[in-house]
């Protein structure tokens, strides 16, 4: 391989890496994004039923699939719907 076409594989790969260190910073910070906002929602889900004086038991906001892990629907995913 000769030293231009070399010195081309060298900044690809070195642009590759910084895309990947990018990309795995950017996965931390949401994770801890992620776990301050589920607290804070859990937070509010213990004001709320406060309000009740208990009458419901207090579940983890974190083992409700619906808020860790929502459902996207795309147009071709969803049923056809009857025109108006």
């Amino acid at each position: 391989m000769d030293a231009a076409l070399q010195g081309a594989v060298d900044v690809f790969e070195s642009q590759f890496y910084s895309l990947e260190v990018m990309c795995c910073e950017r996965a931390a910070a949401a994770k801890k994004e992620m776990d301050f906002w589920l607290a804070e929602a859990e937070e509010w889900a213990r004001v709320r039923l406060s309000c009740n004086y208990g009458s419901e038991p207090l579940t983890s906001i974190r083992n409700q699939k619906s808020v860790l892990q929502p459902s996207f629907e795309t147009a071709a995913s969803r049923p056809p719907q009857d025109e108006v």
